[in-house]
């Protein structure tokens, strides 16, 4: 499954889960509340994480840190900890 495919899914999980909460159903639901919020923290994360992986594919001269990074940018959801590491060696050597 593509990084595409991953935050389009998040994006549409999120609607969903608004959907429901909108339509009154469990309004104090602490439980539907909570899985929001770590859907909202996922795809910000995904976010940023197709941020880098645009910013890697337009570098010339792939090493192979970059280029296992790019593998790893693209086979999973990565979290924000995993996303800030990788950050920086990329980002400052463009």
């Amino acid at each position: 499954m593509t990084l595409d495919n991953r935050i389009e899914y998040l994006s549409l999980a999120m609607g969903n889960a608004k959907s429901h909460q909108a339509s009154g159903y469990d309004h104090q639901d602490q439980g539907l509340v909570e899985f929001l919020n770590d859907l909202e923290e996922k795809l910000e994360v995904a976010n940023l994480q197709m941020e880098l992986l645009d910013v890697m594919q337009t570098m010339r001269g792939l090493d192979d840190v970059r280029k296992r990074d790019l593998e790893r940018l693209t086979s999973r959801l990565m979290n924000v900890t995993e996303v800030s590491v990788m950050t920086p060696r990329h980002v400052q050597s463009r």
